[in-house]
């Protein structure tokens, strides 16, 4: 359930800055127990999802909007 937690956090909060140190540290878990334990359930990497989730927002908007690159860019983070 909390990696559960952590994924619907990540797909809400995608333009945030996102840490797994800040998620360790709510969750009560050391970085390296829940980076493996987010690695065997979601099957990458914490920042590999969270690059993933910017990436796929980020073609859905040069997809549905005229914004020019750099803005889309910025605004996914």
């Amino acid at each position: 359930p909390e990696i559960r937690q952590m994924v619907n956090y990540i797909e809400s909060h995608y333009t945030d800055k996102l840490e797994l140190g800040l998620f360790s540290y709510k969750l009560g878990y050391s970085v390296p127990y829940l980076s493996k334990k987010f690695s065997q359930e979601v099957g990458m990497g914490f920042m590999e999802y969270v690059q993933t989730i910017r990436l796929e927002h980020a073609c859905q908007l040069l997809q549905s909007t005229d914004l020019p690159i750099n803005r889309i860019a910025t605004e996914i983070g």
